[in-house]
């Protein structure tokens, strides 16, 4: 059996290596976790900016044309 010493906020802490594999394994799946709502949470403010884009886009376009007839209107 192997000692393994982890250390945690200034105290050190001694394990046996099966005890240890058990925290990195969690300490893994915790941390693949976090990515994926990480990246759940990114796509998900993507879409809704795309939105919000796609409404200024639509606005400008329009606002433009108004500004360009009211332009040839008063020539």
């Amino acid at each position: 059996m192997k000692a393994h010493v982890m250390k945690l906020e200034n105290n050190y802490v001694i394990v046996d290596e099966e005890y240890f594999n058990e925290i990195k394994k969690k300490a893994e799946f915790n941390q693949e976790r976090v990515n994926e709502i990480a990246e759940e949470r990114f796509l998900k403010y993507v879409k809704e900016n795309r939105k919000i884009w796609k409404h200024f886009a639509l606005i400008f376009i329009i606002t433009t044309i108004i500004l360009t007839i009211r332009l040839f209107i008063q020539l």
